[in-house]
């Protein structure tokens, strides 16, 4: 019978470097927002693309692991862009919010909360601004609710 050896003792072992400690924290963004979001981080996961935009956001990119990709925002030519852009807007707006999870350091999760709380806004609907100002989405107008009263 032979032992096994725990994974984290295998040589060669495979897969992802551990980040350390994450936070879980979500933001609010419309069907449309994700149309330009995905566009944009190409086949990088979204939740790495977001936590990146998160931490240039705070001023903390050094907390970031790997390379940072923020590039792909900045590289990504004005036209691609214009297209997603202009796909967003003739969509019509359902008021639908998806809501992306996304992993981030504690420190940035900090920072957030502390920004959040001085807009005196819930933590999902301040990270998807914050995702919107980044990538140029504009915010989604409110849906008017109902007919007009009779006067």
């Amino acid at each position: 019978m032979t032992s096994r050896r725990p994974a984290s003792s295998t040589p060669g072992r495979r897969g992802r470097p551990h980040l350390g400690d994450r936070v879980v924290v979500t933001a609010a963004l419309t069907p449309s927002d994700l149309i330009v979001v995905d566009g944009i981080r190409g086949s990088l996961p979204r939740s790495t693309f977001i936590n990146e935009l998160l931490a240039e956001h705070v001023g903390r990119t050094d907390l970031l692991a790997g390379p940072i990709q923020l590039a792909l925002v900045d590289a990504t030519t004005p036209q691609r862009r214009g297209q997603l852009l202009a796909q967003v807007r003739t969509r019509p707006v359902d008021g639908r919010v998806l809501y992306a999870t996304v992993r981030v350091h504690p420190d940035v999760h900090a920072e957030i909360e502390r920004l959040r709380h001085d807009a005196d806004l819930p933590q999902s609907t301040y990270t998807a601004e914050v995702v919107r100002e980044r990538l140029g989405i504009a915010a989604p107008r409110p849906r008017a609710e109902g007919l007009p009263l009779a006067m």
